[in-house]
């Protein structure tokens, strides 16, 4: 029986110990072929990593070229801005100037067409008031013997109608001098605001030669904004790929690690898969 149960052990182990030994002698020259080849991945993505660093450093000297020209830009705008804000801040000014001379011209312009048109009605009510005088005070003779108090009346009418017209004189006067002070007034204002909008003209002017000048420096800052916002996307890009590449470096040296170490001799510190609770080896009980 003991026998027996020994013969059967004895082919189970041999077997087991040549398929160790093929294990243990075919893996080690088919893993040396693939750290070999590793190796090669290694270095060409070192290589890659190299190129896209020194791609990095010619994007960021660019940018960095960019961004100085830009803050040159910025210096000579700076001071173009402050003297286009001072003088438009005089133009204000000048503009408000204008705006108020414009509005008293059309004022007194105005106020001399209604002096016109008063002083004409004036002169027609006048004539009438001497025409109706003239109707009035013709009085036959016959009349005037013929009333003890006609004389007297007359006078008094005379003398009353005198004053009226004295009155009318002094209105039309007043009116005629009151036209002749808006048409001189509207004169000078006319004269005043032909100078103002000279000014104001020559100030416009001088504004916009500023703009001009400082938005041409704008558009040439605008343009290196661009070309360093494609410089900085393309820096970004290119980064990305690098920390990509490093970070596929990282992994294939811990595996070329791994697979040195099971050249060297080292266990495998390979995954360990959970057990499935069976014994790998048979184990036979007394």
């Amino acid at each position: 029986m003991q026998m027996r149960l020994s013969a059967r052990l004895v082919l189970p182990v041999g077997v087991l110990v040549g398929v160790l030994l093929l294990w243990a002698l075919l893996p080690m020259g088919s893993r040396g072929a693939t750290s070999a080849g590793l190796n090669q991945q290694i270095q060409e993505t070192q290589s890659k990593i190299q190129q896209k660093k020194g791609k990095e450093q010619l994007l960021t000297t660019d940018i960095s070229g960019w961004t100085a020209k830009i803050r040159v830009l910025e210096r000579q705008i700076a001071p173009l801005q402050r003297r286009q804000d001072a003088v438009q801040t005089k133009l204000d000014v000048e503009q408000a100037r204008l705006d108020q001379l414009t509005s008293d011209l059309a004022r007194e312009r105005a106020r001399a067409i209604r002096l016109r048109g008063r002083l004409a009605e004036g002169r027609t009510m006048l004539a009438e008031r001497l025409r109706e005088r003239y109707i009035a005070d013709a009085p036959d003779i016959v009349t005037v013997i013929l009333s003890s108090d006609g004389f007297a009346q007359l006078l008094e009418r005379s003398e009353f109608l005198r004053r009226i017209n004295e009155q009318d004189r002094r209105v039309l006067t007043l009116v005629r001098d009151a036209r002749a002070e808006a048409t001189t007034n509207a004169a000078r204002l006319t004269g005043l605001e032909a100078r103002q909008r000279t000014v104001t003209a020559k100030v416009v002017n001088r504004r916009n030669e500023i703009v001009s000048v400082k938005q041409e420096l704008v558009d040439v800052r605008l343009r290196y904004s661009g070309a360093r916002a494609a410089k900085s996307a393309a820096l970004a890009s290119v980064r990305a790929d690098r920390h990509e590449l490093e970070g596929d470096l990282s992994k294939m040296q811990a595996e070329q690690q791994r697979i040195q170490g099971v050249l060297n001799g080292a266990p495998d510190p390979g995954p360990i898969r959970g057990g499935s609770g069976e014994m790998i080896w048979p184990v036979n009980g007394p």
